[in-house]
């Protein structure tokens, strides 16, 4: 199939109320690959998609600014001059506060911390393998079906229960646990190694022994410390620091068990 992206973007706009899948690559050649890789999966999994492709980031800001409900971006973070054009892309996305989810496509793992900003997915590595594919995919999809979870507690004397997705991060003083969301923090007599037992452990990391944090809130991660995405800064353990890190890139790349976020 002859795959002329910039046309497909910019004559063939969209009504349709399914998923709109964006995908942006600067190389054409990959681009074509890519869109039939996904064309595949809709055609043999019945996916319930709407292709658009770009080469321009321009282009596909504009449409995911005009879609018509949530799509996902497949973005491509190396431009032509080999700049992260892809990551400030995503930022201006995030910025518009649209109804989307980010996945990066690339050949480097040189920028998975700053993935944590526009809080991104996950990462297809080039060349994208269609198993890969599928499953970033579909995981997107279930998240979008599936409730939260929740971690049930006791707070004064009432038992809550609070979305796991909220959840930035549980923390110690005194006797009592906090639980830091965005909207509140809840204060519980709950033990945190009780608490740490009810969490799932592929989403919360107990990065020091008076703190747990939800991954998938974590904006960077840095030597001495974890920035949440409300700008609050958790401590780790000094001595675990390049294992946290390398944990927190990992969740970061794989994108495939963040449910609820």
């Amino acid at each position: 199939m002859d795959v002329r992206p910039n046309e497909i973007a910019e004559n063939q706009p969209t009504k349709d109320r399914r998923t709109t899948l964006l995908l942006l690559d600067n190389d054409k050649q990959t681009l074509a690959q890519l869109r039939d890789t996904a064309q595949n999966l809709i055609d043999n999994a019945a996916l319930p998609f709407v292709i658009r492709c770009f080469t321009d980031p321009g282009a596909m800001e504009a449409a995911a600014q005009a879609a018509n409900g949530y799509c996902i971006c497949i973005i491509d973070i190396l431009m032509d001059d080999d700049t992260p054009g892809g990551i400030a892309l995503a930022r201006r996305l995030r910025a518009k506060n649209l109804d989307l989810d980010i996945v990066f496509a690339t050949s480097s793992r040189d920028y998975a911390i700053e993935g944590y900003e526009v809080y991104a997915a996950g990462y297809l590595l080039k060349p994208v393998a269609e198993a890969d594919f599928a499953r970033v995919l579909r995981h997107l999809l279930d998240v979008r079906r599936v409730p939260d979870e929740t971690l049930e507690l006791v707070s004064g004397r009432m038992k809550i229960a609070i979305p796991l997705s909220t959840i930035l991060y549980v923390d110690v003083y005194g006797k009592n646990c906090f639980v830091h969301t965005h909207e509140r923090v809840i204060t519980t007599t709950m033990r945190l190694k009780e608490i740490c037992s009810l969490l799932p452990k592929d989403r919360f990391l107990q990065c020091h022994r008076s703190c747990v944090v939800n991954l998938a809130h974590v904006r960077a991660a840095l030597n001495d410390h974890l920035e949440m995405d409300n700008g609050d800064r958790v401590p780790i353990r000094m001595r675990e620091s390049l294992a946290i890190r390398a944990r927190c890139a990992e969740f970061l790349w794989s994108g495939m068990n963040r449910e609820g976020v």
